[in-house]
């Protein structure tokens, strides 16, 4: 009888655990769809340096091994974690295996709130781990994912190729000398701090990340092609 509980049990957890994946797998797959209704929006002049970074990253992938792409910004708290997010997100969705995706910055602060929430609202499923004042969140569509703010040093391997995609002007202005297996490539995002403690911040902020989610879902795409 207690070994038949036990089955029950064991049943029950794994019956459980398929529901929430199937939970979701269906919510990523709906985000994936309202991102590439916003693809044919992205207008002409960014689809071409989207597509430049493709080509640029696909320079340094000749060998096929796996590349390092990092996304970076001063703070490392909203547009750098959107970009790491989405793009690996993308590749989760398309089942990518050619590339890791991380974000850093210049310095450490914390990932903003707002872009959590905005996640949020676009349905993602998020755990967070709140110990301390730099909190780790993962989002548990990506799994062995986590997001928190991080310097870039810090995630420099020494001899492992890289590209560093600045996301923001004054990290590609500000951003310590890399070393030559670094390659860095310029994509700048306008901050939506500026909408922080105004009535339009979360709004501006789930815009925000329908920008950088739907060019991060295209560049992907650019990344599939042979």
């Amino acid at each position: 009888m207690r070994f038949s509980r036990i089955g029950n049990n064991i049943q029950f957890i794994l019956l459980a655990y398929s529901i929430k994946q199937i939970a979701l797998k269906s919510n990523t797959k709906a985000l994936i769809n309202k991102l590439e209704t916003f693809v044919s929006s992205i207008p002409k002049k960014r689809k071409e340096t989207l597509n430049e970074l493709a080509n640029f990253i696909k320079v340094y992938q000749k060998d096929k091994s796996v590349l390092n792409l990092i996304f970076v910004c001063t703070h490392n708290s909203r547009r750098s974690q959107l970009a790491q997010c989405f793009l690996n997100l993308a590749f989760f969705h398309y089942d990518v295996h050619d590339f890791t995706v991380d974000s850093a910055g210049t310095e450490v602060t914390e990932t903003n709130p707002t872009i959590i929430n905005a996640l949020l609202d676009l349905g993602l499923a998020i755990k967070t781990n709140k110990n301390g004042p730099n909190p780790k969140y993962q989002i548990e569509a990506i799994p062995h994912q986590y997001y928190y703010s991080k310097k870039i040093d810090d995630k420099i391997v020494e001899e492992k190729s890289m590209v560093a995609i600045m996301v923001c002007d004054d990290a590609d202005k500000n951003c310590p000398i890399l070393p030559n297996h670094v390659h860095r490539f310029s994509l700048t995002y306008q901050d939506p701090k500026v909408y922080d403690n105004t009535p339009q911040e979360l709004e501006m902020y789930v815009k925000k990340a329908l920008e950088i989610g739907s060019e991060m879902l295209y560049l992907s795409q650019q990344l599939t092609i042979s």
